[in-house]
């Protein structure tokens, strides 16, 4: 792996982490429906969009999520 994916990769080796690319129209419930699937504990985000005024993806995944939620920019 290469970029930014290949660089978290290396720092959390020792976790043993798994990546999922998940492609949906509703991402927060793509992510949280995985989540709830899997039993994850910690779900790591790349949000795209940043708008004052838009109803942000990232926040309703913070809110509802059953799992921690770490977003890197």
């Amino acid at each position: 792996m290469t970029g930014r994916i290949g660089e978290l990769t290396k720092y959390l080796i020792y976790l043993n982490p798994q990546i999922h690319f998940i492609k949906s129209n509703s991402v927060h419930k793509a992510i949280l429906d995985f989540t709830r699937t899997n039993k994850n504990d910690l779900i790591l985000t790349f949000p795209r969009k940043h708008s004052f005024f838009q109803k942000s993806e990232s926040r309703q995944l913070i809110f509802y999520s059953p799992a921690a939620v770490m977003t890197i920019q």
